[in-house]
């Protein structure tokens, strides 16, 4: 994560999300990149995914933010993307407040091939991360599927209101 989801990186990633503005992926992923290839750890990815939304809201929008950045990061890292996640369950964690983030059902995700995780450092993608819980949830189903380790990333950042001083 390279920034607090906030002001202008807010912006982008609500044009990215909302507005139909898949382009704007690119930019954000490029930043994301340029973060994760700083990180000791990202020599050992072999892998990049996405935290995938539901194939309603997929289509609604055309595109899954979170997969377009992934794409974007994997080949700037010169890594595979593989789609391996499948979500379950329509809700959204946009509406709802903090507390109500962090009951995410754990069964929320699931590894959709888990051959094509087995033994892979896997780099998870999210277009932003609130309470953590949605990564949370997806990390677990990544690791249940054969994921040797899985990091996070993601351009955004929400910081818990209770640890701001």
């Amino acid at each position: 994560m390279w920034g607090e989801y906030d002001g202008t990186l807010r912006d982008a990633v609500l044009t990215l999300k909302h507005g139909g503005h898949d382009e704007v992926g690119a930019v954000l992923a490029s930043r994301l990149a340029g973060s994760i290839s700083l990180e000791p750890w990202a020599e050992d990815i072999t892998v990049v995914t996405a935290v995938p939304s539901h194939p309603l809201h997929r289509f609604r929008r055309g595109f899954n933010a979170a997969e377009v950045l992934a794409r974007c990061v994997a080949c700037a890292i010169d890594r595979p993307f593989r789609d391996t996640l499948r979500r379950h369950g329509l809700s959204r964690q946009a509406s709802r407040s903090r507390a109500e983030r962090k009951q995410l059902q754990t069964r929320r995700f699931s590894a959709r091939r888990t051959g094509s995780i087995q033994e892979q450092t896997v780099l998870l993608i999210d277009d932003v991360i609130t309470t953590g819980t949605t990564v949370k949830r997806a990390v677990q189903a990544l690791l249940k599927g054969g994921a040797l380790r899985v990091y996070v990333g993601a351009p955004g950042f929400t910081p818990d209101p209770r640890r701001m001083g």
